[in-house]
């Protein structure tokens, strides 16, 4: 488990999911200055790993409603923070290499039924 991480990491909701993974993101820009070089070459490994455990956590996090569905695609789309791509990159990225969060994302779309 990362230091940056609490030991029992919960199943967040939405809205959650998406507030703590751009903290997660913040913490972790705040390892570079104004021209990307790192400050902390021990701590960017601690903050780039909870950006990842977030960013997974907010892929898994329960969609109950249309605002849900909405909201989490909205953020994929358009949540990217600082130099970065779409957040659709990261499933890629954060993914085992068999696009599993792809899956995963598109399972919690599918089972959301009526929230779509």
């Amino acid at each position: 488990m990362n230091a940056l991480l609490p030991e029992t990491w919960t199943v967040l909701g939405v809205t959650a999911a998406i507030i703590t993974h751009k903290a997660a993101v913040m913490a972790d820009e705040a390892m570079f200055d104004a021209d990307g070089n790192c400050l902390d070459a021990v701590a960017v490994l601690d903050t780039e790993a909870a950006e990842a455990e977030a960013f997974k956590s907010m892929v898994d996090a329960p969609c109950s409603s249309p605002a849900d569905v909405a909201a989490k695609v909205e953020y994929m789309l358009n949540g990217a923070i600082g130099n970065r791509s779409s957040l659709i990159d990261y499933l890629a990225e954060y993914s085992d290499g068999d696009g599993d969060l792809t899956r995963r994302l598109l399972r919690l779309f599918a089972s959301s039924g009526g929230a779509l």
